[in-house]
């Protein structure tokens, strides 16, 4: 299989063991025969290798900062962009996402969009925090003057093609596995 692997941030950068499990299973399924690319972030400033594509930015953890709505939108746009341009050319037969704590939760639907099975690996509390932290989402549900201005000025559909502004409700974990039984 052509298996995209999607996570927050891969070896040598890492918080814990969520990293180091995520880098075991990319070697053993490649031991296996399948095709894998790996998606992270830029963190840390590595540099691309083989297999290995450090081009999504993270937002408000591991040091980066909470950006306002403004250079946030550009960020949610660059991941995007990224995430279906990468999606494009490596026509995955599976995505395989990891941890996705301070990654653009909007990037789900993007995948949704893109009519791409999606399993997830969860080993912390990342998808039950989602509604409350992804500050893009958020903003765009939340019932104030602002958002709704945008909405009714035609801005909310523009982004929504651009960086999905579903609420976070709507994200859809239909294979899920977890790391225990607790």
């Amino acid at each position: 299989m052509k298996i995209l692997v999607v996570s927050n941030l891969f070896p040598p950068h890492h918080v814990g063991g969520y990293e180091w499990l995520c880098q075991r299973m990319v070697e053993g399924l490649r031991g296996l025969g399948h095709e894998i690319e790996v998606l992270t972030s830029n963190h840390g400033g590595g540099l691309d290798s083989p297999g290995v594509h450090r081009r999504l930015q993270i937002h408000g953890m591991f040091g980066h900062p909470w950006l306002p709505i403004a250079p946030l939108r550009k960020l949610e746009f660059h991941n995007n962009r990224v995430m279906r341009d990468f999606a494009r050319q490596t026509r995955p037969d599976l995505v395989f996402c990891w941890n996705f704590s301070g990654l653009s939760k909007s990037i789900l639907f993007t995948l949704r969009a893109l009519d791409l099975p999606a399993v997830f690996c969860v080993c912390d509390h990342w998808v039950a925090r989602a509604a409350e932290a992804d500050v893009w989402l958020k903003w765009w549900n939340r019932p104030r003057f602002l958002p709704r201005a945008l909405q009714l000025a035609g801005v909310r559909d523009c982004c929504q093609t651009k960086a999905p502004t579903n609420p976070a409700r709507q994200l859809d974990f239909q294979r899920v596995y977890f790391c225990s039984q607790s």
